[in-house]
């Protein structure tokens, strides 16, 4: 990405929380991955239902199918999981 772009180009961050609460560690709802912008105002949605426990490599796979690149590692954050990322289409 050029440096004009990456200066204009918004903060954007996907979460990757659980639907419910855990059950033996495992959550039978599934997961939720939101994308948020700098406003933390969910830009994009997209629902797991079958990952009971957090996969990094399923998220990452459900974010580059709808146009999103991961910026570098999940961290856990609260009940979830965060990371950056980056829309295909601005690098």
């Amino acid at each position: 990405m050029s440096d004009e772009r990456a200066a204009t180009a918004p903060e954007l961050y996907a979460t990757c929380t659980p639907n419910s609460l855990p059950v033996d560690g495992r959550t039978p709802y599934g997961h939720q991955v939101n994308v948020l912008d700098e406003r933390m105002t969910i830009a994009d949605t997209f629902d797991l239902p079958a990952l009971e426990t957090f996969d990094a490599d399923q998220a990452e796979a459900t974010l580059t199918a709808a146009g999103y690149v991961p910026q570098g590692p999940w961290s856990a954050s609260g009940a979830g999981h965060m990371c950056q990322v980056a829309r295909v289409d601005e690098l």
